[in-house]
């Protein structure tokens, strides 16, 4: 190996490190930038590069998504169909709806520091690789709160990481076992780990340059699948490969090596079992995705050029079919009620697809179309009284199939039952504590008069008043007995008036008497009366 290739090969050995920084380092001072919101469809690819793209594995057209320079490790979807992603600045799992590409923050920092690869367990849990702090990170997807599941050990630059269906984490590290790299199997409960392969495909060839087994996927079987940028080398050259690891007995076999794959980084498995790497070709205008068959080795080239420049990682659009809300419906009295299923799915193929409803949900595949109660996406089935899951399945025309449940629970309508007798008379409760007084009612209509009241007492007594006139002399009473009168008494008489026998004359005077109105009628004419004057006689009893 001449001077420049072994520049060339320790450039490569250390890109395994600074490529996987790369989109970490750069996120620190660049903003995110959001595309234009696309449907992603079933089977469509999501690719981590300068940002995320949306790949059509057919067409190859690419869709730019999320614009951040240096963003994007590892790539996954999680149960509903949403994108995850690691970004950097801080180090941060980011989710992105698919239907709208908002972003939100999972999680960020806490056990991150240089976050690599990303997947997700069947029970929703997310789990990540860190070759920063060489350890394996849970993270739950609704609080954000990390856990560490295991560290140290056998890792030594911890990339590619997957689960299978029986929760068994694999992570695929780059330097491990002296630097060859190799497959290590993690217990998610206790964090053991133990080796499912090294040596083998994943040393160093006869040049002295060592395999990194970066990338992994997991493959329908549960067969494990690593991309190497660094395969063993043919005739002495470097070419990147595809290796296929045993999970128990860690049995390696080469599914591809060399042709189109340069550096093979990225890896996942189509559900009609194609494989798709990203390649990023030293990081030019060849970077590519290539498609390969597992069984005949063939490569194909997908995408290339445009939007690609480095792409590290790459996920595919899980197939969403879902069958509809669970329903609760209330039974007609023959004890039946009719429930209205609308299914819906991602898929591609539109009206080309075939769909089935049925009430087996034993079979793993889409039953004939005999055991089908209906083969379109909306209809409606009557049912009995019960509960019974109903299974909506979807196949595409190129065979790939995808189903989901729906429970539909059939009720007896709730029925009154007669009343009961009535009960005793309970005791008396306590009084009540006094009300509030009420507000002043409207004024009422004037009543009846009501009876005279009884007379009141007297009142204080008037004032004085003025004098009266002088009434009119009445007549002579009877002449009383003049003896009787005792000595002293004063009596007054007429000057021709004879006194009784026993007074003496004392003295005299002249006494003037006047009408009321002098000479005036009622009228006001002289009626001829005047004042009169008269001798008054007074006499002393001897």
């Amino acid at each position: 190996m001449d001077g420049s290739e072994r520049i060339r090969s320790a450039a490569r050995r250390r890109s395994i490190l600074g490529l996987a920084v790369l989109w970490f380092v750069a996120t620190l001072s660049v903003g995110v930038s959001v595309g234009e919101a696309q449907t992603l469809k079933w089977g469509d690819l999501v690719v981590s590069d300068s940002g995320l793209l949306q790949v059509d594995p057919v067409s190859g057209a690419q869709t730019p998504m999320l614009a951040l320079p240096g963003c994007c490790g590892g790539v996954t979807f999680d149960g509903n169909g949403d994108i995850l992603v690691l970004a950097g600045g801080p180090p941060r799992v980011l989710k992105i709806d698919v239907s709208s590409l908002a972003v939100s923050t999972v999680s960020s920092d806490q056990l991150l520091v240089a976050p690599n690869s990303i997947t997700v367990a069947g029970n929703g849990e997310i789990l990540v690789s860190d070759h920063g702090a060489l350890r394996v990170i849970r993270i739950d997807p609704a609080t954000g709160v990390q856990s560490l599941v295991s560290s140290g050990g056998f890792f030594s630059m911890p990339s590619g990481i997957v689960v299978d269906s029986a929760g068994q984490i694999f992570v695929a590290d780059a330097n491990a076992f002296g630097g060859g790299g190799g497959v290590i199997r993690v217990n998610p409960t206790t964090g053991a780990q133990v080796v499912v392969a090294s040596g083998g495909n994943f040393t160093a060839n006869p040049n002295g340059q060592s395999s990194d087994p970066t990338g992994l996927a997991l493959a329908a079987n549960g067969d494990l699948l690593v991309a190497d940028p660094r395969g063993i080398a043919r005739q002495g050259g470097l070419a990147g490969q595809v290796v296929r690891v045993n999970p128990i007995t860690g049995v390696q076999t080469v599914v591809s090596l060399g042709g189109l794959l340069a550096d093979p980084w990225g890896i996942a498995v189509a559900r009609n079992g194609l494989i798709l790497v990203t390649d990023p070709v030293d990081f030019g205008s060849a970077a590519r995705i290539t498609r390969i068959d597992p069984v005949t080795a063939s490569q194909t080239v997908v995408s290339t050029g445009a939007h690609l420049s480095g792409p590290l990682a790459l996920a595919i659009m899980p197939a969403i079919v879902r069958a509809g809300a669970d329903q609760v419906l209330t039974a007609n009295n023959i004890g039946q009620a009719t429930a209205i299923l609308s299914g819906t799915s991602n898929s591609p193929s539109g009206s080309a697809d075939t769909y089935c409803w049925t009430l087996d949900t034993s079979m793993p595949v889409p039953p004939s179309p005999t055991a089908c109660f209906a083969g379109a996406p909306s209809v409606s089935v009557t049912l009995g009284l019960g509960v019974h899951t109903l299974r909506f399945w979807i196949t595409e025309p190129s065979g790939e199939s995808a189903f989901d449940d729906v429970q539909v629970t059939v009720q007896l309508p709730e029925i009154a039952g007669p009343q009961g007798p009535q009960g005793e008379i309970g005791l008396q409760g306590p009084k009540g504590d006094k009300g509030d007084p009420g507000t002043q009612g409207a004024q009422g209509e004037k009543g009846d008069r009501g009876d005279t009241g009884a007379a009141g007492a007297p009142g204080a007594k008037g004032d004085k008043g003025d004098r009266g006139d002088i009434g009119p002399v009445g007549p002579q009473g009877p002449k009383g007995d003049p003896t009787a009168l005792p000595k002293g008494t004063v009596i007054e008489l007429l000057a021709d008036a004879v006194p009784p026998t026993g007074f003496t004359l004392v003295g005299s005077y002249i006494r003037e008497l006047r009408p009321p109105d002098p000479g005036r009628d009622s009228r006001g004419r002289d009626d001829g009366r005047r004042e009169v004057r008269i001798r008054v006689n007074v006499f002393v009893k001897q």
